[in-house]
């Protein structure tokens, strides 16, 4: 990953980019991260990106030939609906119309996702997100993180993924989502 790669190696350097400063003109965090992304993309002999539009936005600052595209990818034979729901997710959806689960930080408008749950009080929102603190309560069921049995489990009983996205360059979320067959609202 970029904000990680060792540039005082001498061997030649290949580096995933997931986004860059103009995927969210207003994040600070960045534009500070875009100072140390350069020196990457400079020392970087090759560099994966994610989607066609990922490449346009990076070959501003270099060669298009520096750049291969390999998009995400998942196991869609293991994300498949659990047909037997434990006794604590199945009293859950006993007490709400739906379910919305939330997955995941990069990107995601967290304002726009606590208002969401204040507007459907009907829905539940499950949201796992290792870098939040949300308290868990009325309609909200918040996680840090969890194991992937669980996390199968929580796909398993929700009605559709919620990601409020300001941006996004690949979601991993999007795509487990779509193979264990929920609608995705962004």
């Amino acid at each position: 990953f970029d904000d990680v790669a060792p540039l005082d190696i001498d061997k030649p350097l290949i580096s995933t980019i997931h986004t860059i400063k103009e995927l969210d003109k207003d994040s600070l965090f960045l534009k500070l991260r875009w100072i140390y992304q350069k020196k990457v993309i400079n020392k970087s002999k090759k560099i994966i990106v994610l989607s066609s539009n990922m490449k346009k936005l990076l070959s501003r600052y270099v060669s298009q030939d520096k750049i291969a595209i390999i998009p995400y990818g998942i196991d869609t034979k293991h994300f498949k609906k659990i047909r037997k729901i434990p006794k604590d997710l199945d009293n859950l959806m006993k007490k709400f119309s739906r379910i919305a689960i939330c997955i995941g930080n990069y990107g995601t408008d967290k304002e726009k996702l606590i208002e969401s749950a204040n507007n459907f009080p009907n829905i539940l929102f499950i949201i796992i997100n290792r870098n939040w603190d949300i308290k868990s309560e009325n309609n909200i069921l918040f996680f840090k993180r969890v194991p992937e049995k669980r996390l199968l489990e929580l796909y398993s009983i929700s009605d559709f993924l919620y990601r409020p996205l300001k941006f996004s360059a690949g979601n991993t979320s999007i795509i487990e989502a779509l193979s264990m067959g929920l609608v995705i609202v962004t």
